[in-house]
């Protein structure tokens, strides 16, 4: 008996790792609406859930990892696997910690998930970009997981009620609203902060591995190759005072996606190539950047 049982989980688990698969496959179709490093549909995440709740926590954790990996190498790549990874991980020990305390439903889970997901993906960014200003990006990535997490949660709660005595109706109590309007409001206040800090530029600075490459002006238009070594390059373009990425060799090309910047707080990031891109107040040197305001 415990060994049929044993099996029936082995075969649900393969199935819920093809799926979570096939998720990620069709999700890399999608262009991403958004061009924000870590922001993405989440349809893989909805596997996760249903394994969670019905063939249990250890089984759901690495039907979670092997689908991370699976898809990084099929699909991704290295880098953009080791931020799926940081977040995925962050998001499943905070479901598990609010399903195993009982006090809040599948929907609140699911969407503390998403938001845990994304934060745990930026936290990484900074880590390798050595760069605490990539945290301004929670402002969307917040709100966007605990959209898309709820989102996932009502289809997941769908799904488990048509399997026969794994899952009962739930109804969104207060303490859920409570999780996703929290995360919702700290994004609001992190975007809020950065829209008053904004002010004109004036020069345009790169960063590559955390340290400083070139300046250049953002009055004087131009177009300029970056050579990373090994292939890897970004086109960095100035026009109209406006400065953006044109072209990169990026496997996933957000940088290139990302709307063109002209004033301090806003920034371009490249995670596949480690390149931050960013608005200073005044014509800095190398030896200067301790006064630029971000």
């Amino acid at each position: 008996m415990q060994n049929k049982q044993y099996g029936e989980k082995l075969a649900t688990g393969g199935i819920l790792v093809a799926l979570a698969f096939i998720f990620s496959y069709l999700e890399s179709l999608f262009p991403v609406l958004i061009p924000i490093p870590g922001i993405k549909l989440g349809l893989a995440n909805l596997v996760t859930v249903i394994a969670l709740y019905t063939i249990g926590e250890k089984a759901a954790f690495f039907i979670s990892i092997l689908r991370i990996l699976l898809s990084g190498f099929a699909f991704s790549g290295i880098f953009p696997m080791i931020y799926g990874l940081s977040g995925g991980i962050l998001s499943f020990l905070g479901m598990v910690f609010l399903k195993q305390k009982k006090c809040c439903s599948l929907y609140g889970i699911s969407m503390a998930g998403g938001a845990l997901h994304n934060i745990g993906q930026i936290g990484i960014a900074a880590i390798v970009l050595k760069s605490s200003s990539i945290f301004t990006y929670l402002g969307i990535l917040l709100p966007a997981g605990v959209l898309t997490g709820g989102v996932i949660g009502v289809i997941a709660s769908k799904v488990l009620q048509s399997l026969k005595g794994q899952h009962n109706q739930q109804k969104i109590g207060i303490l859920d609203g409570t999780i996703g309007l929290g995360f919702v409001l700290i994004g609001g206040l992190v975007l809020g902060g950065v829209e008053l800090a904004k002010r004109e530029g004036e020069g345009v600075i790169v960063y590559k591995d955390a340290s400083f490459y070139q300046e250049y002006p953002l009055s004087q238009d131009g177009v300029y190759r970056l050579d990373w070594g090994n292939g890897n390059y970004t086109i960095l373009t100035i026009q109209n005072k406006t400065a953006f990425i044109s072209e990169s060799s990026c496997p996933d090309l957000l940088c290139v996606k990302e709307r063109a910047i002209s004033r301090t707080q806003e920034r371009i990031v490249c995670l596949p190539n480690r390149v931050e891109v960013f608005i200073s107040t005044a014509k800095e040197g190398e030896n200067g950047l301790d006064a630029i305001v971000e």
